[in-house]
């Protein structure tokens, strides 16, 4: 009876030791406007706005337009997209050096999906990047 509650007990704790030494799939947000998430099995990280504060400041979205075009290599900070809303306009920057592998141009032309669900990452993300060391 003990032995199999000790081989239970190291299968549980081997199960842990695994997971939690994984790097974790979660969002990350800058100091502005942006989230960004990226894929470790790919390297490929999808940027878009978060809720708050844009759409809260600013308002729903009614414009926006990428500032690059795929396969650019880019700067931390640089303006990728600028985005305009019903009140004001901002950019969304790059959060790190980065070359651009894909632009959501769909969201882009109905931009409803961001204004209703911004932090969908399956479709309300604006671009896709790859980081450059």
């Amino acid at each position: 009876m003990i032995s199999n509650t000790v081989k239970h007990y190291t299968k549980f704790y081997n199960l842990r030791t695994f997971i939690t030494n994984r790097p974790i799939l979660s969002k990350q947000y800058t100091d502005t406007h942006e989230w960004f998430k990226t894929n470790s099995k790919t390297n490929i990280t999808k940027l878009g706005i978060s809720h708050r504060p844009f759409l809260e400041d600013f308002g729903e979205l009614v414009y926006a337009e990428p500032r690059y075009n795929k396969n650019d290599l880019v700067n931390k900070d640089d303006e990728l997209i600028l985005i305009e809303s019903v009140k004001a306009f901002d950019f969304i920057n790059a959060p790190f050096d980065c070359k651009i592998i894909d632009i959501n141009y769909k969201l882009l032309d109905t931009l409803d999906i961001a204004n209703s669900n911004p932090e969908c990452e399956d479709s309300s993300w604006f671009i896709k990047l790859e980081k450059q060391e």
